[in-house]
């Protein structure tokens, strides 16, 4: 099961600039939702368990092309002054609903309900997927972020001139006196 984490990050490595970002992220919601939904309602016939298997496996790795797109596009959304804090608060907030989730999926897998929480999880995709299509994400590929760009301008004019480089190879921006 594990292994299905390859194909996912070699298909959004290689789909990501290509496609573009917001494509990319509704695609993989939609797929993800789609298996999540097959493998619910197939996940009560025991005759079919390599089927089950497979789209467990088709899930998980739609799962992380869907992860990896949301990871570029939530640090290519915020500045680079905001995009720690941002950041943060986006990584505390998939916290906490992991935290609601295993508070609601309790009771439905003891009272032997997970067909149910699967299309809960179905829906929730099926959300996530219109809302990445409706709030209109830019869709940043092939361009050079915002604040690279102001830096790139301001070491033209001669506000900043980059060093040499440091002891650990790295090259420093220096402020010009």
């Amino acid at each position: 099961f594990a292994l299905a984490s390859i194909p996912g990050v070699l298909i959004a490595g290689t789909l990501m600039d290509r496609v573009g970002r917001t494509l990319l992220l509704a695609c993989s919601l939609v797929f993800t939702m789609s298996s999540l939904l097959a493998f619910a309602l197939l996940s009560f016939m025991t005759d079919l368990g390599w089927l089950v298997v497979l789209l467990s496996c088709l899930f998980h790795s739609a799962l992380v092309v869907s992860w990896s797109t949301v990871s570029v596009v939530t640090a290519e959304v915020f500045p680079t002054q905001y995009r720690s804090t941002a950041m943060g608060l986006c990584a505390a907030s998939g916290r906490l609903a992991s935290i609601i989730v295993h508070l609601v999926a309790a009771p439905l897998i003891e009272t032997n309900r997970t067909s149910l929480l699967m299309l809960v999880g179905t829906c929730s995709f099926l959300i996530g997927t219109i809302v990445s299509i409706v709030t209109g994400i830019q869709n940043r590929t092939g361009e050079p972020l915002q604040d690279v760009d102001q830096l790139a301008d301001a070491e033209k004019k001669g506000i900043f001139k980059l060093a040499q480089r440091n002891h650990h190879g790295q090259r420093v921006t220096v402020t010009e006196q």
